[in-house]
């Protein structure tokens, strides 16, 4: 199986790979991004967190960050099973 995990932050990333010692494949992803990424590589996605980290964002920047993370889901939900908790 190959597993991919995904983040915003190039620094989450690099501790990821220093922590975790199996074949997993990291990669930085932005999912509020406006271009929005092409996710249909994936047969599965399981998000957590993306939307605490919106919550977070400054109120001038949650509205579009929150519409391009649904409008990535809504796009590519019909490629992939996507969990998000």
């Amino acid at each position: 199986a190959h597993l991919t995990g995904i983040d915003y932050s190039e620094k989450s990333i690099e501790l990821a790979r220093a922590q975790i010692q199996a074949q997993v494949n990291f990669e930085v992803v932005d999912m509020t991004a406006p271009e929005q990424p092409n996710l249909s590589v994936y047969d599965i996605g399981i998000d957590k967190g993306t939307l605490d980290a919106i919550l977070l964002c400054s109120s001038d920047q949650r509205k579009a960050k929150c519409e391009a993370y649904v409008a990535t889901v809504h796009r590519h939900i019909k490629d992939l099973l996507f969990l998000v908790s």
